[in-house]
């Protein structure tokens, strides 16, 4: 279908107008993700992000193009082949993957970092410290990642995995299917971001799991509407049925006091694991008096301010996921205020309360 492509022998300059055709195409699709990745801490890490949420949702649109799930299988495992093959520097003639290997051979393969002061070298020798004395899972693989940061398939595994279950999926059975389906696809993004930038370690990890868990219920409640015209839905089945309602309820827009109970019940579930990521990321090492997630880090989690702003706004109309206000373009503008307000202060935190 596409050539092959000797990523060694592409131009910096080339590099750069994939990137700007990346960049329009993201604020056409997503202004949100957009102005999230325009507001990274540096080129590098625009780029970054840029990337990764031009993949997701080149995969994310598979489903919409595709009459069938047979169908959308095979272009999901091109896909999978194809970044594997942008992985090891021989992406197709597809901008998202000539990006993506460009970044990996010139930058990840290196060891690029973006931290340049002593925390992360602080808390490094305090993780090696502890990885000495304890025989867990997670210190051994926090010790492992801090000398590398190429990104590995096995890194983006899980969103391949969740999306070909949801290309089967009319709709999910329970809150914990869609909860699972969060952290495979919206978490696995997120720690894949961390990777590319060397920030992982175990405490920015359980953050960054529970953040991707809240955005991505977060994201399929949004597209509730959306999808409602494709018969199709994200609200699980048991609970819908717990409460009476239907599938044409849902597709005919039809708002209750029933189908508010359900939409509430999925909306705090969102809002659960944003406050447990808030509370994560206030943990301070006993000894030192330091946060364990880098600060520096706190620019990757802008999208828990997309969260925030949806789930305040839902409850403000009793959680009625069809109400005009809780639409992209009015929500949008509530997103634009509070981002402006964290890029305005002298140091981003991670959440916006």
């Amino acid at each position: 279908m596409f050539d092959s492509v000797d990523i060694t022998k592409t131009s910096k300059e080339e590099f750069q107008t994939i990137m700007t055709t990346l960049r329009n195409h993201l604020k056409t699709i997503n202004p949100e993700q957009y102005s999230i990745a325009l507001l990274q801490k540096d080129e590098i890490q625009v780029n970054i992000l840029t990337i990764l949420f031009c993949l997701n949702a080149e995969l994310a649109t598979i489903k919409d193009f595709t009459k069938t799930p047979s169908t959308g299988l095979l272009r999901l495992s091109w896909w999978k082949d194809q970044v594997k093959n942008a992985l090891v520097g021989l992406p197709p003639r597809v901008p998202v993957l000539m990006a993506l290997s460009f970044m990996q051979v010139n930058y990840f393969n290196k060891g690029f970092t973006c931290l340049n002061d002593n925390y992360q070298q602080e808390q490094e020798q305090s993780n090696i410290n502890t990885s000495t004395t304890s025989n867990t899972t997670g210190s051994t693989s926090t010790t492992s990642t801090q000398n590398n940061n190429s990104l590995k398939f096995s890194h983006l595994r899980n969103i391949f995995k969740w999306r070909e279950v949801d290309l089967k999926w009319k709709q999910p059975a329970t809150l914990a299917d869609i909860e699972s389906y969060s952290e495979g696809v919206y978490s696995t993004l997120i720690m894949s971001h961390l990777q590319c930038s060397k920030y992982r370690d175990v405490h920015t990890d359980h953050v960054a799991s529970h953040l991707g868990r809240s955005y991505g219920i977060c994201t399929l409640l949004r597209s509730v509407p959306h999808l409602s015209e494709h018969q199709s839905t994200y609200l699980p089945a048991q609970l819908c049925a717990k409460y009476g309602i239907t599938e044409d309820d849902i597709y005919k827009h039809q708002n209750s006091h029933e189908l508010e109970e359900v939409v509430f019940k999925v909306a705090d579930l969102a809002k659960s694991h944003l406050d447990l990521a808030r509370e994560l990321a206030d943990l301070k090492d006993e000894k030192t008096n330091k946060l364990l997630v880098n600060p520096k880090a706190y620019p990757l989690f802008m999208t828990s301010i997309v969260c925030e702003v949806f789930l305040e706004k839902l409850e403000k109309v009793n959680f009625n996921i069809f109400h005009p206000s809780i639409g992209a373009q009015q929500l949008r503008f509530q997103f634009y205020l509070d981002l402006e307000k964290q890029v305005g202060s002298e140091s981003i935190k991670l959440f916006s309360t």
